[in-house]
């Protein structure tokens, strides 16, 4: 029964541990691997973990900036200045051009 129990808290263990992913394209797995590799020593957990750190920073950031820009419109709109419209097209480029 003991060999059974330990099985069971082994099993439970990677379970918990353990992820899966599947319908990823080659490049894509390719690139992870390759961080993985150069950067972690083939850690695929710590490459994970990295990836969402960076994505954690990125939603902050634009979070912030989002802030940022409500502030400056507070701002101009008690100094009397004409609002700025922020438009960020596909290819990631901001266009800022003032509100009639």
């Amino acid at each position: 029964m003991e060999k059974k129990e330990q099985f069971e808290k082994l099993k439970k263990r990677i379970v918990e541990t353990s992820l899966g992913i599947s319908r990823l394209d080659k490049k894509t797995r390719f690139e992870f691997t390759q961080l993985a590799d150069s950067e972690f020593c083939s850690d695929y957990g710590m490459t994970l973990k990295h990836l969402m750190d960076l994505h954690r920073q990125n939603s902050l950031l634009d979070l912030l900036s989002a802030k940022i820009l409500e502030l400056e419109d507070r701002v101009n709109e008690v100094e009397g200045k004409p609002k700025k419209v922020s438009i960020k097209t596909l290819g990631g480029k901001i266009i800022e051009k003032e509100e009639n």
